[in-house]
């Protein structure tokens, strides 16, 4: 789940911000998973690769997450090759990372570990008993 700090930074950002700084950029990557931080001229910038089972299941997570980053005003660089999706987020207006990146970030990463739920493949009530798993273990007679 998103943290509440991150769910509340969702304004438009601008040229007057100022990107977060190496020692925030390290803080925020290690709540995320197998993302890597790229760096160029430009500043850092993150970039994960999501896999699929096929294509339509990438154009479907990449027609999501675009949903996502609309309603937060951020347009990440999204890429689509076969069965899996690029993602790349940076904040040109600040030439680095900015608060709203690692929001994004963090939505791709809620949005692929709930994918075999969202397209069917996995029940709610599976995954229920999935994750309380092993606090129901039935009691011994």
């Amino acid at each position: 789940m998103l943290s509440t700090n991150l769910k509340e930074h969702c304004i438009q950002v601008t040229a007057k911000e100022t990107s977060l700084s190496p020692h925030q950029v390290r803080l925020n990557l290690q709540n995320l998973s197998d993302w890597g931080l790229l760096e160029n001229e430009g500043g850092f910038r993150l970039q994960r690769l999501f896999r699929f089972a096929n294509f339509d299941e990438a154009l479907e997570f990449t027609y999501r997450l675009g949903k996502i980053a609309l309603k937060h005003n951020y347009a990440p660089l999204l890429n689509l090759m076969d069965n899996q999706v690029s993602v790349t987020c940076w904040t040109p207006q600040t030439e680095g990372l900015h608060n709203k990146d690692f929001l994004i970030a963090a939505n791709a990463d809620e949005l692929y570990d709930r994918w075999d739920v969202l397209i069917g493949k996995r029940d709610l009530v599976d995954e229920a008993s999935y994750e309380s798993f092993p606090a129901s273990d039935a009691p011994a007679y």
